[in-house]
């Protein structure tokens, strides 16, 4: 009985990663992305796409096609600039764009291949560059419209980012000591100058 459990258990698992979905990733991580930047600061994200499973000629799923959209608050991150992975060469990706929209950017590329066979099942599509422009927190969502090599869409999940950003601490102490010391020199001076006369 413990053997047949140990097997159905083993079988499931197999079956499991099998029909792992894709997903889109920021970071190449799985989990909500964030992090905190300084007011002025660069701020770099990268989008990768992971669960790919192999081409469409065996029953897998490759990416032939990507049509993303990313929202953000471009109050908080001022956008500076796309580049797009080499990974998207190996496949033969051509009209790589990233154009901005209303609520932030749009992102296309079309696989000139048939054949994706040597396709990784994950890899970087393209890295992004902001400036941290105002205070606050700015939430990166990404939807997107997914082709496989065939033309057939499919979906992928996606995790989230959240860019905060704050003012650098000033500390007046450290601003202020100088002043202050002059001012405590200038007292005493003018209480000695006072005491001689």
């Amino acid at each position: 009985m413990l053997l047949k459990t140990m097997i159905c258990g083993l079988l499931f698992s197999v079956a499991t990663m099998c029909n792992a979905s894709p997903i889109l990733l920021f970071e190449n991580t799985t989990s909500d992305v964030d992090k905190s930047y300084l007011h002025g600061e660069s701020v770099e994200l990268s989008v990768w796409i992971s669960g790919l499973t192999g081409s469409y000629d065996n029953g897998g799923i490759d990416l032939g096609l990507f049509d993303i959209n990313l929202m953000f608050d471009r109050n908080v991150a001022q956008y500076v600039g796309t580049s797009f992975s080499q990974s998207l060469d190996d496949s033969v990706f051509f009209e790589l764009s990233a154009t901005e929209t209303a609520s932030g950017l749009n992102f296309f590329g079309v696989s000139l291949l048939i054949d994706l066979s040597t396709q990784l099942d994950a890899f970087k599509l393209f890295s992004l560059s902001f400036i941290a422009k105002e205070t606050g927190d700015s939430n990166f969502t990404l939807n997107s419209l997914l082709l496989d090599s065939m033309g057939s869409e499919f979906t992928a999940d996606s995790n989230k980012a959240n860019i905060k950003v704050v003012q650098p601490v000033v500390s007046l102490f450290e601003s202020t000591t100088p002043l202050l010391f002059f001012m405590g020199l200038l007292l005493v001076i003018g209480v000695r100058l006072k005491k001689l006369r």
